[in-house]
């Protein structure tokens, strides 16, 4: 089984289309995208990736792109 992209993971989490996504995609411009989806969208990343984000992290990955900053300071390149 592949890894989902992160668009993907974000729609799944969100309950939303894919296509509804996009790399401009921010907490405040993407529907249910919500405190509660967030920490749920983190949770989701920590599972599939096998890491641990701190608090700091959670409340900054308020964006497709500044998930992808923060997935690669751990290491992680995805899709």
């Amino acid at each position: 089984m592949s890894t989902p992209t992160l668009i993907e993971i974000v729609a799944r989490t969100l309950s939303i289309d894919p296509r509804a996504v996009s790399e401009a995609s921010t907490s405040a411009n993407t529907r249910n995208w919500d405190s509660l989806r967030q920490v749920i969208l983190m949770t989701e990343l920590e599972r599939i990736y096998g890491i641990e984000f701190e608090f700091d992290q959670i409340n900054e990955a308020q964006s497709i792109l500044r998930i992808r900053d923060i997935l690669r300071e751990k290491g992680i390149e995805i899709s």
